[in-house]
C-alpha cells in the first residue's frame, strides 16, 4: 500500500516537471540568427531642431537610413515613433534599428533578443516566420 502511494506521489510531483521540460525543449517559437538577420537594418539619424527639409521645419524626430544596400533610402520617423517599445528608450543618433515586415522598428539588440525567444512583433503579434500576403500587412 505504501509503495502505491509512493509511486502516485512521484507521478503527481515529477511528471508535470518532466512534461514542462520536454515541452520547453521541443517548442521552437523563436527565430534563428539567419532569419533575424534577413530583416532590414537601419541607422537612425536625429534631425536637429534648426534643420529644415525643403525650406520647412519638419514634424518628425529623425530618419531611418537603410544599411547594407547600394541605394539607401531615408524613412522619416515621427517623435512618437522615435523610441524603442521594448526598452522604452528614445533612439539616439546613430542607433542601429531593425524593421519587421509589419513596419514596426526597434533597437537591433532589443528586437534580436526578443525574436530569439518569440518570433512575433511585440507590438502587433505579426509572426515573422509565417509568410503572408503583402496586402494583409499593408505593404501594397
Amino acid at each position: 500500500m505504501d509503495t502505491i502511494r509512493y509511486y502516485k506521489s512521484w507521478i503527481y510531483c515529477f511528471l508535470p516537471c518532466i512534461i514542462a521540460i520536454l515541452y520547453a525543449v521541443t517548442d521552437q517559437d523563436g527565430a534563428t540568427d539567419e532569419e533575424i538577420h534577413r530583416l532590414p537594418k537601419f541607422k537612425f539619424r536625429r534631425v536637429r531642431n534648426s534643420e529644415k527639409v525643403n525650406g520647412q521645419v519638419q514634424a518628425f524626430e529623425g530618419f531611418m537610413t537603410e544599411c547594407d544596400t547600394n541605394a539607401p533610402t531615408e524613412h522619416p520617423i515621427s517623435q512618437a515613433d522615435a523610441e524603442c517599445c521594448i526598452c522604452l528608450s528614445v533612439y539616439e543618433n546613430g542607433a542601429e534599428l531593425r524593421q519587421l515586415p509589419c513596419q514596426h522598428h526597434f533597437h537591433c539588440t532589443c528586437i534580436d533578443k526578443w525574436l530569439h525567444i518569440n518570433a512575433t512583433c511585440p507590438m502587433c503579434k505579426f509572426n515573422i516566420l509565417k509568410p503572408r500576403d503583402r496586402h494583409e500587412i499593408g505593404l501594397v
